[in-house]
């Protein structure tokens, strides 16, 4: 999750303007045991192992903030949300010119991969996303016995 606004009520007919407000920023990083391993090269190394344009080492989730609006028909109360895929984790080779093993962490996200939703928090689960964004969207913005809150308690879809 890149971007969760707070929960807007929009009366009939109004358009929802999104904040896009950063949701906990992270910022694309490496580290290594070795201090001669280029950190950028970590990362180039992975986007070219998965095949996947990864976002480059210093930039900030920040950056996926986008202008959204929507008419609502009816009344609602709105919360837009902007997510990634994420690519974490730690990784470990041997050396065969240092002759030791190389170990660090990494974080960043597949450039590609950026999804864009708004929950409306006053209708049933059947008239929103079930994907786990608008799920995270729901539970940590949707108030406490918000009709949309209900799908909280079904086993997620697909």
């Amino acid at each position: 999750m890149t971007v969760l606004d707070a929960p807007v009520t929009v009366k009939s007919g109004h358009t929802f303007e999104a904040k896009s407000l950063p949701y906990q920023p992270r910022v694309a990083a490496a580290t290594s045991s070795h201090e001669s391993l280029p950190h950028k090269y970590i990362l180039q190394s992975l986007s070219d192992q998965i095949g996947k344009e990864l976002a480059k080492l210093d930039v900030s989730t920040t950056i996926e903030k986008r202008v959204m609006s929507a008419k609502f028909p009816e009344a609602g109360q709105a919360v837009y949300y902007r997510g990634v895929k994420e690519i974490a984790g730690s990784y470990s080779f041997n050396c065969p010119t240092k002759k030791a093993e190389i170990s660090g962490t990494f974080f960043s996200w597949e450039v590609a991969s950026s999804t864009t939703g708004l929950v409306d928090c006053l209708v049933d689960p059947s008239k929103n996303s079930d994907s786990k964004l608008a799920r995270m969207a729901i539970s940590k913005r949707c108030p406490a016995g918000s009709p949309a809150r209900a799908v909280l308690a079904q086993a997620p879809s697909g």
